[in-house]
Order: C-alpha cells, then structure tokens, then sequence
C-alpha cells in the first residue's frame, strides 16, 4: 500500500489474560498467549524465529493443531479487543499472502484451507486485516478485523464465471467491503473512522454503502468512472477533473526505490463528482457523491529519467478543495 508504520517497542499493547475463555482449556489460553506474545516481540510469525527453544516450538505446533482452537476463537480475541471510544481513528486495510509452496510436498490438494495464490502457480492463502491508528499521533491501537480466504484449484477463469455480472457479494473483493462493514461495527463507539485502502478497493460499493456521518473512506483512484448526470452523454471522472482550475503546493517527497529526493512542484485539482454505479452491476442503477483530487507533478519538476508524480485519490470525506488536497498530499507523500 506505501504506507509506512514504525511499531516501537511496546506500541502494540497485549492485555494479560487476552485470550481468557477462549477455549475450552486453561492451558490453551496460556499457551495461545505465550505464542501470541513471542511473536509480537520477535516481530516475526515464523515459528523457529519467535520461539526461544524446541520446547516452546513443539508446544506452539500442538496448539496449532489441537481441534478445539480455530481461527475463529483466535480472531475474535484480537480483533476490536481495545477501546475506540471517542476516538478518530485510521483504519487501514490491505491485503497479504501466505505462502506455502516451499511445503507443497507436504500439502494435498484436497485440503479446504490451501488453494492457488497470485501467481497461479504458487499455494497458500490469502489474509486481509484491518489495521487501526489513532488519527491524532498515528498510535497503532489494533486490528479492528482479519479475513482469511483462499481460492480453490481448477476454478474457472473470470470469463467462465461471467465475473462482471456476478453480485458483489460473490466476488473475491467483496472483502474490502466486508471488512469495513465488520469494523465500523466494532468502532461503534469511535468519534470518527477513515477507512482506507490501496487502488484494488476503488470499488462503486464502498462509497454508496459504508459512508454514514461518522466514517468515510478514501482510497487511491483505480478507474476512470462514468458520472451521473441523467443523460446519454455522460462523460468520465477524467473529463471533468481536466476543467477544474489548478493550485501550485509544494511537497517534500523522500527517497522511495527508483524516486528521488527532493521538493516536487505539484498542481493540485479538486472537484466534488456525482458517480453512476457500473452499467454491468446487478440490482438498480444508483449514483452517489465523491470528492476527486489529482496531485500531479509539473514536468520541470521531474529529475531527468525519473517519471513525474501524480497522485489522485477519490474520497467520500467532504470538505473545502485546500483542506482536500493538503491531506491528499500528505497521504501520498508515504507512498
């Protein structure tokens, strides 16, 4: 996602007894406990990393594979087991692979948990939680939600599937929805949430759906979306941004892979769009409220060699065209 956290020692509070009555064990919530608090100061899930001796490794795999503890009982204990009351709270969302293929010899095809990951040929599955951050002073308070999920072999192509036409419901990335929907559940009690996400989860949904007064979303701008506008002429986000008048801002942009150092001279646009929900959707055609802004780079600006920036996010967050782009280009920045 480009976004940077730096977890100091013991930012990442575990309260004693997190798991109590999770199971029905009292060995097993000690033990889930030790593990759990092994990894976060070991800042590593690789068993022979976390663990101080065989003992404790043997124990942390008989924990993983006892029948009465399941992903379920272990989810519930670290998700929204924190309090948000009052609070303005960030709440991140991505999503992670966990691959299995160096162990593929060791896996069946038939088990339900394992399936084809990015690249179809590797096995693993999928993770995608749900990282909340005080807005304040950008303090990780904890996981508000986590999804597993895996792809099963053999499936059919997205063409086979008529994936298009398919309800969101049924879709892989039904998930950047369901996600926040769980987790403006748990923050009830929060002032404010900000959901946001990387490019994959600039879907029509999350902003006709998840916007409610006390939480917004805001995410990097994937595609060029048809406006509402009540005609057969209907042009396109592009279009409309292009008019709008631009801003000159200056931004301090860090060293990043190929990116240089240096102060970029950006001209920043912000418009206010009514967007249609996709022609190819299922259920009625619906439209609803954005706010887009573009951060791009003038050429001169751009080291020789180096492609100019151009940042645009679309956002359900009302607000003036400055206020907007300042905390689109601070967003970006961290990329």
């Amino acid at each position: 996602m480009g976004i940077n956290l730096i977890f100091r020692k013991g930012s990442m509070k575990v309260e004693a007894g997190m798991f109590a009555g999770a199971f029905v064990d009292r060995r097993l919530e000690v033990r889930c406990e030790q593990v759990y608090r092994a990894m976060l100061d070991a800042k590593s899930a690789v068993l022979h990393r976390c663990c101080p001796d065989r003992a404790a490794m043997t124990g942390a795999y008989r924990l993983m594979n006892n029948h009465h503890v399941s992903y379920e009982q272990v989810r519930e204990r670290l998700t929204g087991n924190w309090s948000c009351a009052g609070k303005r709270i960030l709440c991140i969302q991505d999503t992670s692979e966990a691959n299995f293929t160096s162990h593929s010899g060791a896996l069946s095809s038939k088990d339900p948990d394992i399936g084809p990951l990015t690249k179809g040929t590797h096995a693993g599955f999928f993770m995608h939680p749900s990282l909340c951050l005080d807005m304040e002073d950008g303090f990780p308070l904890g996981l508000s939600e986590l999804l597993l999920f895996n792809r099963r072999w053999g499936q059919p192509d997205k063409h086979e599937r008529r994936y298009k036409e398919l309800a969101l419901e049924e879709k892989e990335s039904y998930r950047w929805l369901e996600c926040a929907q769980s987790s403006r559940q748990k923050l009830s009690d929060a002032a404010y949430v900000l959901f946001v996400a990387d490019r994959e989860a600039d879907i029509y949904e999350l902003f006709h759906r998840l916007p409610d007064g006390k939480s917004d979303v805001l995410v990097r701008l994937c595609r060029d979306r048809l406006l509402y506008q009540g005609s057969d002429q209907t042009p396109k986000m592009s279009q409309q941004l292009g008019l709008c008048p631009a801003e000159a801002a200056s931004l301090a942009v860090r060293k990043s892979g190929q990116r240089k150092e240096r102060v970029a001279e950006l001209q920043v646009r912000y418009t206010r769009l009514e967007i249609a929900s996709p022609m190819n959707g299922t259920g009625a055609k619906t439209h609803t409220q954005v706010y887009v802004v573009e951060a791009r780079e003038k050429p001169s600006s751009a080291p020789k060699g180096e492609q100019a920036i151009c940042w645009q996010l679309v956002t359900s967050m009302p607000g003036s065209g400055r206020q907007c782009s300042a905390s689109t280009t601070t967003a970006c920045a961290g990329e």
